[in-house]
């Protein structure tokens, strides 16, 4: 992955941390930023202190109005593996709703295949079954991220048919 997530490709939209936590916050108007454990959106939880390096993707990769349509929020990844983010604002005492409900998921799905497919253009030698889908729902309440259940498959088949892998995930902490 090393080869395709780097500076030379990304300029400053990437950067590279080893921290055993790394918190992120979606700003609203803005691209996505490192930020703490009091306020974020997404946490990744680094076990081995492993270089991982964090993409911001809308608003930065990609801009509003640039014509090339819809983008996730963000990617992060270590050597093997590429999240592909995309932050959902939900309220918190709609979480439970949110979780079943279809609209904000099948939106962020669409917004996913996009990314993803912009990726495999750009990068025909990504290998897909090392590419995650993740679909993170804000607040900042930990919710480890875990594989759609097979009662959704049908989105799992969409994004397997539509670019290639077949992970998808929901949740805000992600393990890497």
């Amino acid at each position: 992955m090393d080869s395709i997530f780097n500076k030379s490709n990304f300029g400053s939209c990437i950067t590279e941390h080893n921290d055993i936590e790394i918190y992120i916050k979606d700003i609203n108007n803005s691209s996505c930023e490192i930020s703490s454990k009091i306020d974020f959106d997404v946490v990744i939880e680094n076990k081995k202190g492993e270089k991982i390096s964090f993409l911001k993707i809308d608003k930065c990769v990609y801009q509003d109005g640039d014509g090339q349509g819809r983008k996730c929020d963000l990617s992060i990844n270590n050597s093997e593996k590429v999240y592909f983010i995309e932050i959902k604002s939900i309220k918190k005492e709609n979480l439970q709703k949110a979780l079943k409900t279809n609209d904000r998921k099948d939106d962020a799905l669409d917004q996913l295949i996009q990314t993803i497919n912009k990726f495999k253009n750009r990068f025909p030698t990504i290998s897909l079954r090392n590419v995650n889908a993740v679909i993170a729902l804000k607040p900042n309440i930990n919710i480890y991220s875990q594989p759609i259940q097979t009662a959704e498959q049908v989105r799992i088949n969409q994004l397997l048919t539509s670019c290639g892998t077949p992970n998808l995930y929901l949740g805000n902490k992600i393990i890497i």
